[in-house]
């Protein structure tokens, strides 16, 4: 079974987020109180004319290897664009997926299926000096382990994470997989509550842990982004026993040893709210933009360099809390967020630090539900939403 911190919010039984608070955490029923914002930097940006997303067409996934459905997770680009992943993550512990789907971008056509282990999230790939593939990485949940695929599809080895021995599942519960900028390391955020975002070594294809990133006994690692060489991560640490949990962003030097530094994002001790940050985005002028969980119905703007708060933008959705799994941003400035329980998606003009519209699922001729992703096309005319509970991908057009 895979662990979003989406489930940890809904199943709290199966969590553990992000590393020791380095600043005061208030303990209140709603989210901190975001910094006034900053006047807005000049945005070098493309100057396109951002367009509105409209529904195209629905995928059906009918592609697995295992008995499970198909649950796709992410959508993941090859570097040339030329192809598009979809792990298909099934089902929970003992009836997960075990198939990566590599699908036509344009028509959705099938043209080959890679036998992982069971559970796949997320999908990275190492290139070589010209741009193109060497290999591809795997992050297996509820295998605990990392499949390494060539470019050719064909299996190179599987990398086993050690799970928590002190934890409840014999799983690492392996999240998000990212390449350095240099191509020389693959770094796998974690969701077992050992605060591990673990390195591994491209020459070697193994775990490297002088390189490996310790955030906190009680910490998961949501998403991550590099801004040159630092890794910005969205990061949660859980309350004992479950009542409540601090959501904060931690940005990591991966190059030249420093000290990881971090911001607070929202804090709750109810036992009813359990903020976590799930994705971040780049923007064209350096900034983190950060969505998750009971963390209010806003995105986030983050300077990495504070880290600082720059701003907060609402999405206009429905769930005053935010129940946002996903976001995905184009190369112009535009930012889509999708709530996962109320199946909607705000856009959002970053160069305007302004809110367009928001988008209801339930109005699409199609039935979409549980959003897990949004990821542009490379030319940023596409959209492609994985929903998890309606087994089906959604592609919006601009």
């Amino acid at each position: 079974m895979r662990l979003t911190s989406a489930l940890f919010t809904t199943l709290l039984v199966l969590s553990a987020d992000c590393t020791a608070a380095t600043q005061q955490v208030t303990r209140s029923a709603r989210p901190l109180a975001p910094q006034a914002p900053a006047a807005p930097r000049p945005t070098p940006c493309s100057p396109r004319f951002l367009r509105t997303p409209t529904f195209s067409s629905e995928v059906m996934l009918p592609w697995q290897a295992c008995p499970a459905s198909a649950w796709p997770f992410t959508a993941v680009y090859s570097p040339d664009g030329a192809d598009l992943y979809l792990p298909l993550f099934g089902g929970l512990i003992g009836s997960g997926g075990c198939t990566v789907a590599r699908v036509d971008p344009v028509t959705f056509q099938l043209r080959s299926t890679i036998t992982v282990e069971e559970s796949p999230e997320d999908v990275d790939f190492v290139t070589r000096p010209d741009g193109s593939v060497l290999l591809g990485f795997v992050s297996n949940s509820s295998a605990s382990s990392v499949t390494v695929f060539d470019s050719l599809d064909r299996l190179v080895t599987t990398i086993p994470l050690p799970p928590d021995p002190q934890g409840s599942f014999p799983t690492a519960f392996p999240f998000d997989v990212i390449t350095s900028p240099d191509q020389s390391t693959v770094y796998v955020g974690t969701l077992d509550g050992q605060g591990l975002v673990h390195a591994i070594d491209v020459a070697t294809l193994a775990l490297d842990p002088v390189k490996t990133i310790a955030l906190g006994t009680g910490v998961s690692a949501a998403r991550m982004a590099f801004v040159g060489e630092e890794l910005v991560i969205c990061a949660t640490e859980f309350l004992p026993g479950f009542t409540g949990s601090t959501g904060k962003v931690v940005v990591v030097p991966t190059s030249l040893p420093g000290p990881a530094r971090e911001l607070v994002l929202a804090s709750d001790s109810s036992g009813f709210l359990f903020p976590n940050p799930q994705d971040v985005a780049i923007d064209c002028e350096g900034l983190a933009w950060v969505a998750g969980f009971d963390m209010g119905a806003r995105v986030f703007a983050i300077d990495p360099v504070g880290p600082t708060l720059v701003t907060t933008i609402a999405t206009a959705t429905s769930q005053p809390d935010g129940k946002f799994q996903a976001l995905g941003l184009s190369d112009e400035g535009l930012l889509a967020v999708s709530d996962f329980w109320t199946n909607e998606m705000s856009t959002i003009d970053v160069r305007r630090r302004a809110w367009r519209e928001t988008i209801g699922f339930d109005l699409l001729p199609v039935f979409a539900r549980a959003a897990q992703d949004i990821v542009f096309s490379p030319d940023g005319l596409s959209i492609v939403v994985p929903c998890a509970a309606s087994d089906n991908v959604i592609v919006f057009a601009r």
